[in-house]
């Protein structure tokens, strides 16, 4: 099946990426495609550049903080549904595992399937809701395009920990999703700017936003 995509150029987009990762990005990719014929996991548009759009945006966005999680540490992606960045995450950081929280049950057997075709034995899958977690489970978690921030963390209030910490990709509107948070919100985390990345040939700037449960 032969895709008009520019995930040919992922050695550019990530030049710091090992060979034996751009090879499982690729075979993501594979799975990716198949699977997105009847499973609506990225739209068509972004078929067409996800080397730069879903890759190269969740390895930047992952190497920013990604190694802040603690030694033995669960951590956790919520909102797994298409891997980004989850299984992109599992893939740069074998030593840790991860547990991809997704609800819908046909993105979750793609996501059973995908980390089976490429492997991946650190990754479990929970198929439900975040709130649907043991309290205050979670100590390190991400999300990617899960949420507005405050119906986020209102989801995840119960499941975190105190001190427990996630962390969101968010694009350059950010702060309006900051500024709507309910000032009761804040009794319970502690939301800031972690840090900003740009891919390749872009200006835009992409923002990591951490969130510590109080």
């Amino acid at each position: 099946m032969k895709i008009d995509s520019d995930i040919n150029d992922l050695s550019e987009f990530i030049p710091e990426a090992s060979p034996e990762h751009l090879d499982l990005f690729f075979k993501f990719f594979e799975v990716l495609c198949k699977f997105n014929l009847t499973v609506n996991l990225v739209s068509p548009e972004s078929i067409k550049n996800a080397g730069k759009r879903h890759f190269a945006d969740s390895y930047q966005g992952l190497r920013l903080f990604l190694d802040q999680a603690p030694a033995n540490e669960i951590i956790y992606d919520f909102g797994s549904g298409n891997g980004f960045p989850g299984v992109i995450a599992a893939i740069m950081k074998p030593e840790s595992q991860f547990v991809l929280v997704e609800r819908d049950r046909r993105k979750a057997e793609f996501l059973r399937h995908l980390s089976f075709e490429l492997g991946l034995k650190n990754i479990n899958i929970h198929e439900g809701n975040a709130h649907q977690l043991r309290d205050s489970v979670v100590k390190f978690g991400m999300s990617r395009a899960m949420a507005p921030i405050p119906k986020f963390l209102l989801e995840l209030r119960n499941c975190t920990g105190s001190g427990g910490v996630v962390y969101l990709f968010k694009g350059e509107h950010w702060t309006t999703e900051f500024s709507n948070i309910p000032p009761q919100i804040f009794d319970l985390w502690e939301v800031d700017l972690f840090g900003s990345y740009t891919l390749p040939g872009d200006v835009i700037e992409r923002y990591i936003i951490r969130c510590v449960r109080s």
